[in-house]
């Protein structure tokens, strides 16, 4: 499958993507993330320099797009998502848990717990049962 990371940092997912046989493609509008993810050498990833405007090159093309810690800091969520969901093939997901990923023990296994779900919408927590949610600063 592919994994989409859209406002990908440093490319923590791109590692764990790869090593359970996803190509990973990862977007951030940062160039120095992108060099910093670069150092970890991986085969069968790509990063792109970029923000929403560059979603319509990979309309499709993703079996899971991520959005990690994101979505409370886009000036339109809802907006955001329906691109996003542009780039998800039919069966696919996205997966958007907030409030950044202190605290969050387990996500990248939970987000392969939900790569791996069978086709078909059902809802999952990305949250582990005993984290506690940080209040996100609002702009």
């Amino acid at each position: 499958g592919t994994v989409l990371d859209y406002g990908m940092g440093p490319g923590l997912f791109a590692n764990f993507s790869t090593q359970h046989g996803c190509h990973f493609i990862g977007i951030d509008i940062s160039s120095e993330m992108i060099k910093i993810a670069k150092t970890r050498d991986l085969s069968d990833v790509e990063y792109h320099l970029g923000d929403l405007e560059i979603l319509p090159d990979f309309k499709n093309r993703a079996d899971l797009v991520l959005l990690i810690g994101l979505i409370d800091y886009l000036e339109d969520p809802p907006a955001a998502l329906a691109q996003l969901a542009e780039c998800v093939r039919p069966g696919g997901r996205i997966a958007f848990p907030s409030g950044g990923t202190r605290g969050n023990g387990g996500l990248f296994e939970r987000i392969l717990r939900l790569f791996k779900m069978p086709h078909g919408f059902e809802k999952q927590s990305l949250q582990p049962e005993s984290a506690e949610r940080d209040p996100v600063p609002r702009r």
